[in-house]
């Protein structure tokens, strides 16, 4: 029997000129002896369409075509019933990146490989978080960047020169196995991953796949804090330094007392005064791209390594 594979597509993602077909018939290519279903989202009614198709076929593969909102529906329809893999057609592609997908090539390149992940995945209260969730500065970003009429990363760029030197210091407190600690942030990130759809590296230890996520809380006080910051997003490399403070935990809880906007894998979550963060290890299963990958002529879904 033919394997079954399902291709979830989002067409309001990327350029107008990537639609499902030519994406099913680039997949048909590279995955042999499969047949593939689609399913276009509309915004209405998704989730529950999803999880229908999934309870009434056995899929092998679940193939996500979207953006980091487009990935996340499909991870909470499908968690670890099978493998997923994501075909990148977002503004910024947080999660793509951090599982080493660039661009549809390195998607491609990663379905030829078929190497999968076990990932974890992070709960903040009742709302799924894939790779990052932060208060403050990116959250504020994100807010001017959907009052505007700008679009891409290109919009993001612009109002990032402006949001630097307007975001307020926040005041925090984590608290995590009976110890509470206080302190200032321009931004507080609740990480996952390691880097931003931008490629921005803010967790240079992150790891999807350790049980564990990091929280970190950056102050800018000066041009020095703001010179080594933007440093260490580019280059993946960071000191200890009094700017940026992080812990690697399992739960936790924050308060927000100055009121920051929150936002999680893109999506701003309004200002909650206070959240509940906690991990589900190995909750997903998804394909990502490593250095070495083997050019091959076709592959077989049956031969995927979990």
């Amino acid at each position: 029997m033919e394997a079954k594979a399902l291709l979830i597509f989002n067409p309001n993602a990327g350029s107008e000129e990537i639609n499902a077909l030519d994406l099913l018939s680039k997949i048909t290519v590279l995955i042999s002896g499969t047949i593939v279903d689609i399913y276009e989202t509309t915004g209405d009614g998704d989730q529950e369409a999803i999880k229908e198709k999934l309870a009434n076929t056995k899929y092998a593969l679940v193939v996500i075509a979207g953006g980091d909102g487009t990935i996340k529906l499909g991870a909470a329809c499908v968690e670890d019933q099978c493998p997923m893999a994501i075909l990148p057609l977002g503004s910024a592609n947080g999660l793509a990146n951090c599982l080493g997908i660039k661009s549809l090539d390195d998607a491609w390149d990663a379905l030829k490989q078929m190497d999968t992940l076990n990932m974890d995945g992070v709960m903040v209260d009742d709302h799924l978080c894939l790779h990052l969730a932060d208060f403050g500065f990116n959250a504020n970003l994100i807010h001017r960047f959907e009052e505007g009429d700008s679009r891409g990363m290109i919009g993001y760029v612009k109002s990032s020169l402006g949001e630097i030197f307007s975001t307020n210091i926040s005041q925090f407190v984590l608290e995590t196995d009976g110890e509470k600690i206080e302190f200032e942030a321009h931004m507080l990130v609740i990480a996952n991953g390691d880097r931003y759809g931008t490629g921005a590296v803010i967790n240079p230890d992150g790891d999807l796949s350790d049980g564990r996520f990091e929280v970190i809380a950056v102050l800018v006080e000066g041009v020095e804090d703001l010179i080594q910051l933007s440093i260490g997003l580019i280059s993946g490399e960071r000191k200890e330094r009094n700017s940026i403070r992080s812990w690697t935990l399992k739960n936790c809880k924050i308060q927000n007392h100055s009121g920051a906007k929150f936002q999680i894998d893109g999506e701003l979550m309004g200002t909650p005064s206070e959240i509940t963060v906690g991990i589900r290890p190995g909750i997903f299963r998804f394909v990502h791209k490593t250095p070495d990958v083997v050019e091959k002529d076709d592959v077989s879904i049956e031969n995927s390594t979990s």
